[in-house]
């Protein structure tokens, strides 16, 4: 994946970003993180506060692009997705980027969206399966 990244810069440094958005949340799965850890590294990659809420819950997460809970009251979100598992919505992601959106924030989100649903429907969540091999040290 590095190499294609390497090899699509050199043609389109947004396909670049694009690529690398995809590998970093991709990586966030597999590490199984928790929802705030993922709205920190959301918000530290968008370089600007995100926030998530889903539904039922009645709290939402809201980070600065520092990776603190974010205290002031929102601004309006600049834009934002949907939280789909299943077919079924179940929350919102957003941006708090003040002014327009950056040139990869659609994709951003949709990453974040999808993420989010995986931690919530425990794909790439919590510990391997009963009777599944233990990961190795060390990589692959």
């Amino acid at each position: 994946m590095e190499a294609l990244a390497a090899r699509l810069s050199q043609l389109d440094a947004q396909a670049e970003g694009a690529i690398r958005v995809v590998m970093f949340y991709d990586t966030l799965m597999r590490r199984r993180v928790d929802l705030p850890a993922l709205a920190r590294a959301s918000a530290g990659l968008a370089e600007c506060g995100v926030g998530m809420r889903l539904h039922g819950t009645g709290r939402a997460i809201r980070v600065s692009p520092d990776g603190r809970e974010a205290a002031a009251p929102p601004p309006p979100a600049s834009s934002s997705a949907p939280v789909t598992l299943d077919e079924e919505e179940i929350g919102t992601v957003w941006l708090e980027r003040p002014g327009p959106p950056g040139p990869l924030d659609a994709m951003l989100l949709d990453r974040f969206a999808i993420a989010a649903a995986a931690v919530v429907g425990g794909v790439g969540a919590g510990p391997p399966p009963h009777g599944a091999p233990p990961p190795r040290a060390g990589g692959v």
